[in-house]
């Protein structure tokens, strides 16, 4: 088993188990107190850290209720995955079996059958399907999965991915689950929220980008939804992110404001975006990428049409193509900006 992250989403919720792990003299509880404390403090802010701190179930439990009472999202979905990474580490561990395995994911509340002979999985669709969406890349769609008797055939390495999907999914939902009133009736230390939220605008808030003189109010749904999700400090598939970053370019954001868009990312690292960017907008491969087709985003899970007119057009076949439109329709009506390219 994997004791560390017997994660049971409703134990989050109830008052009386979350009561004596806040509460309890029991040094197990002040150690884990303690640990929920240093996490927060280290996610935060993790340059002034040398290492991350040790953490546990019960920790867990504590740091969730602390980020309700916080209420930052972004810090919210920093912290969960970065116990989600923590978890998959531990499901890929070569110590654990396939039965192992199984049996934690059905402790989680997913159904997979182990199949010792063949060393694969058999997860339903349903539940399979609740979680792909938030996974890059095709081998994830549905499509490209193989069945027996109604059930996605899954290996190790995927089904591990699944799960630790399913955990960030049940995570947040826990925390949204519980009511302002529950919080404030355990987080009586309000000093020490206070202290947090502060912290967090000083030092943690990566702020919010001002999309300045670039025409965002006539940007595709597709954007719309990868900024929006940005902002709420959503983790974004990789093409997620090189369709934002090649359509933002293309339509005159500055490399810098690119960059302090990413900078809400739960998992922001300078470096890396810098590097990322300056790569897709041709700063330092000499190639200027496109944002993808409509049809690429369609097929892995990234389009966010719904019933808008123009993107529901049969002709309309890349976001560029959208926003091109909608340009040049502002500037028959007069209301044009200017956009200013770096």
């Amino acid at each position: 088993m994997i004791p560390l992250y017997n994660f049971q989403p409703e134990k989050v919720k109830d008052l009386s188990e979350i009561e004596k792990i806040f509460r309890s003299h029991d040094p197990a509880m002040a150690e884990a107190r303690k640990k929920g404390q240093d996490i927060i403090y280290y996610l935060i802010d993790p340059e002034k850290n040398d290492a991350p701190p040790a953490v546990d179930c019960n920790s867990y439990y504590y740091s969730l209720w602390v980020l309700k009472g916080v209420n930052e999202n972004p810090l919210l979905t920093r912290t969960v995955n970065y116990h989600r990474d923590i978890l998959e580490g531990l499901i890929m561990d070569e110590k654990l079996d396939g039965e192992d395995i199984e049996s934690y994911a059905r402790s989680m509340g997913l159904s997979p059958d182990f199949d010792p002979v063949r060393e694969l999985f058999y997860l339903p669709v349903d539940q399979f399907v609740s979680c792909n969406s938030r996974l890059s890349g095709s081998r994830y769609r549905l499509s490209y999965q193989l069945f027996r008797e109604g059930k996605v055939i899954l290996n190790r390495e995927t089904l591990a991915k699944i799960m630790r999907e399913f955990f960030v999914i049940r995570s947040i939902r826990a925390v949204h689950d519980i009511s302002e009133e529950s919080a404030l009736q355990i987080l009586q230390d309000i000093d020490y929220i206070d202290s947090l939220k502060e912290l967090y605008r000083v030092v943690g808030s990566r702020g919010v980008l001002d999309l300045g003189s670039v025409d965002f109010k006539i940007f595709p749904p597709c954007m719309n939804e990868y900024i929006s999700q940005m902002r709420d400090g959503v983790n974004l598939p990789h093409m997620a992110r090189f369709t934002m970053v090649s359509f933002l370019n293309k339509v005159g954001m500055t490399r810098d404001d690119i960059i302090a868009l990413f900078k809400t990312a739960p998992d922001f690292n300078e470096r890396m975006t810098t590097y990322q960017v300056d790569h897709v907008t041709g700063n330092i491969s000499g190639t200027e990428y496109s944002p993808p087709k409509c049809s690429v985003l369609q097929s892995n899970h990234l389009c966010y049409k719904g019933d808008d007119r123009l993107c529901n057009q049969e002709w309309l076949k890349h976001p560029l193509q959208y926003y091109s439109i909608k340009k040049r329709d502002m500037i028959r009506q007069g209301g044009v900006q200017t956009s200013s390219k770096r």
